[in-house]
């Protein structure tokens, strides 16, 4: 429950100081380039955070792979990421951003709490143009996850519009995916390396725990 606090409370307070400094300085000449697979193929997503992002089109990266390692608090469900793997390709979204708000993606992105990390990686831009742009991976990734249905409808969606290749779609599309998940009681939030032991007392004590932390992040802007 504190680290759903804490990065909502963040991600709100960054997001007012980063309005604050543009009013002062309305143009950054620092600019940084992001590549985006998952969620984050969708340029709404930053803006409706008041990011000042520019898509600039698909890209490229290549020797590496996409999966959904990334783990959260319900039973086998993943967010995407990407691993290394020589031969395959991960497409995606290139976008520039001022360098100032890294600042609120990496807290969106849970990047202090242990769930992604950003890292600097080369893709291929345009088909020829190499580009050091940073990408989010899974910090502590998991095999044997799936995808929510909604969350590969969008990635599918975004797939379509950046008309990545079809045998690419098809990849995204064969990935098993559910509509609902049960909650993971051996699943820290604080802490998403470390799995809880359970026993017959803590395990309730932790649903009803996760269920009432759950209400409240639906609740918290």
């Amino acid at each position: 429950m504190k680290a759903v606090v804490s990065q909502r409370f963040r991600k709100y307070f960054k997001k007012l100081e980063l309005a604050a400094r543009r009013k002062l300085h309305p143009i950054s000449q620092e600019k940084v380039y992001y590549f985006g697979y998952g969620a984050n193929l969708a340029i709404d997503r930053f803006l409706k955070h008041g990011m000042n992002a520019r898509m600039l089109g698909a890209a490229q990266l290549l020797g590496h792979q996409l999966d959904f390692s990334m783990a959260c608090e319900s039973i086998g469900q993943g967010y995407a990421s990407v691993h290394e793997s020589e031969g395959n390709t991960v497409w995606g979204a290139l976008v520039e951003l001022e360098k100032r708000d890294l600042e609120l993606l990496d807290i969106l992105e849970w990047v202090k709490w242990g769930y992604y990390e950003r890292v600097s990686k080369t893709v291929l831009y345009d088909g020829k143009e190499c580009l050091e742009a940073f990408v989010y991976v899974a910090k502590h990734p998991r095999s044997g996850l799936i995808p929510s249905d909604r969350y590969k409808k969008l990635m599918l969606s975004e797939a379509k519009k950046f008309s990545f290749p079809e045998d690419y779609i098809k990849l995204i599309d064969s990935f098993p995916a559910k509509p609902s998940f049960e909650l993971d009681p051996t699943f820290s939030i604080s802490n998403p390396g470390k799995r809880r032991e359970l026993n017959v007392i803590n395990s309730k004590l932790y649903r009803i725990h996760d269920k009432i932390t759950q209400k409240i992040a639906r609740l918290l802007p």
